[in-house]
């Protein structure tokens, strides 16, 4: 099994980077350019990340149990 997620994986990463690679995005790049007609940028919204506290507690009924029960005696004399 983890053999056959390696070679997926290797697979996957292999073909990303052929494909990046490719002379053909580089001249698409470049031909867009020289047209002159660029995308305007996408519009995003954007928000200020903050720290709290979280609100919220849950009580759940639990029990411990022991995985190994010994029998502890003093020391004799």
């Amino acid at each position: 099994m983890k053999q056959r997620v390696l070679l997926s994986l290797t697979v996957a990463g292999s073909i990303g980077f052929f494909v990046s690679c490719s002379s053909e995005s580089g001249s698409s790049t470049t031909a867009a350019s020289a047209q002159g007609a660029a995308a305007p940028a996408p519009t995003v919204e954007v928000t200020k990340v903050v720290s709290k506290k979280l609100a919220i507690a849950v009580r759940l009924p639990g029990e411990l149990q022991a995985y190994e029960v010994v029998a502890v005696f003093p020391k004799g004399r």
